[in-house]
């Protein structure tokens, strides 16, 4: 899931309250999740792909369909994608889902989907939204961490609460209840957060080690420490990714490599440092077995499985080790076998499975290099 800045800002009214100040949203973001994908350009949001649950939030459910925008009361800063539902941060800190609702990842407990867009009660403004799989987490203006949805595998950080009861409809104070966090991701089985401090933490599922720490437990459900200085971090299916602050450097664990004679996962149990040609990273996504990084010159990187053309490299070979993709990247969002970057013009470029047209293109071809919408 896609790491990027946050673009919300909260203002002392004459009262003395808190409330969020409308800013603008950034020109572009571009999120991939298992079948579809979805970008904010301006405040609107467009997505495209796989539809069976209304996911593309356009009012219709249909096994795919190309780009078209989602209707939505007020302009979006943020987009959060999962299996098949898709959440929005507005530029006030309020949050609307729509698509599959399951495991009530929409906040009520009727399992019916919802192909449009409904507003999701959280407390109070939300500040830096994080979704994957079935569940989401909203990081509250005030550095509260709110959760619904499916917290089987621990990723509400609650040890307190029964681990068989996990569908939760309302947003509240569920996730990490002694932390404030500055910014946070979700994983598919596993979240993580960075503390006022710049620490990371992280919790959930640990079966490929994606938590970071030498422990033999398959699962944590209270935050454990991971490091120290860290400015940005993303949680894929099996693995974590993070931005060292100040240097730029990535450093990863779980399973996020492929070894590339044996095509076997490679598990790294602690924090591994990737070599990105010596150069330093501004943003970074992971996902199925597969990662990207945007360094600071605008290059593209990309590692890990390879099957389906997602690594942009021009063939379905793995990489156990970054290689540059592309060059003129603002923004990447990696899917489960696909990926889409945001190049520097503004348009929207994809590579890798295009089955259910998550690519965004006229076909339903695979791509093996990145290739524009």
């Amino acid at each position: 899931m896609l790491v990027l800045a946050q673009y919300f800002e909260v203002v002392t009214d004459c009262g003395g309250a808190t409330a969020p100040a409308v800013s603008d949203p950034p020109v572009t973001q571009v999120q991939s999740g298992s079948e579809y994908g979805c970008s904010v350009k301006a405040g609107a949001v467009r997505c495209w792909g796989a539809n069976t649950n209304g996911q593309l939030g356009r009012g219709t459910t249909s096994a795919f369909e190309g780009g078209g925008n989602v209707t939505l009361p007020e302009a979006i800063a943020q987009i959060g994608v999962g299996d098949s539902t898709t959440c929005a941060r507005s530029v006030t800190g309020k949050v609307y889902c729509w698509g599959n609702n399951d495991h009530q990842q929409l906040s009520r407990v009727d399992p019916a989907t919802s192909p449009t867009p409904v507003e999701i009660e959280v407390p109070v403004p939300v500040m830096k939204l994080a979704m994957h799989s079935d569940y989401a987490l909203a990081l509250g203006s005030d550095g509260r961490l709110f959760a619904w949805g499916n917290d089987s595998e621990g990723t509400f950080a609650r040890s307190d609460e029964n681990p068989h009861v996990w569908p939760v409809p309302k947003p509240r104070l569920r996730a990490a209840m002694e932390h404030h966090f500055k910014d946070i991701t979700a994983g598919q089985g596993h979240a993580c957060g960075i503390e006022q401090d710049d620490s990371l933490w992280c919790w959930g599922r640990n079966v490929a080690r994606e938590l970071g720490v030498e422990t033999p437990e398959d699962q944590s459900r209270t935050a454990v420490k991971v490091m120290e200085g860290v400015s940005s971090v993303v949680a894929g299916a099996f693995g974590t990714c993070a931005i060292k602050l100040g240097t730029g450097e990535v450093f990863c664990f779980g399973d996020v490599l492929i070894d590339d004679m044996t095509r076997e996962r490679i598990t790294q149990p602690t924090p591994t440092k990737m070599d990105l040609g010596g150069k330093s990273a501004r943003q970074i996504d992971q996902q199925w077995f597969h990662s990207c990084a945007v360094t600071t010159d605008d290059t593209l990187w990309c590692w890990g499985r390879g099957i389906e053309g997602q690594l942009g490299l021009g063939s379905v070979s793995p990489s156990n080790v970054p290689r540059q993709a592309a060059t003129g990247i603002r923004s990447v969002g990696t899917g489960f076998f696909f990926t889409c970057a945001e190049r520097l013009d503004g348009v929207i470029a994809c590579t890798g499975e295009n089955n259910r047209a998550q690519l965004g293109l006229s076909d339903q071809n695979r791509r093996y290099t990145l290739t524009p919408q």
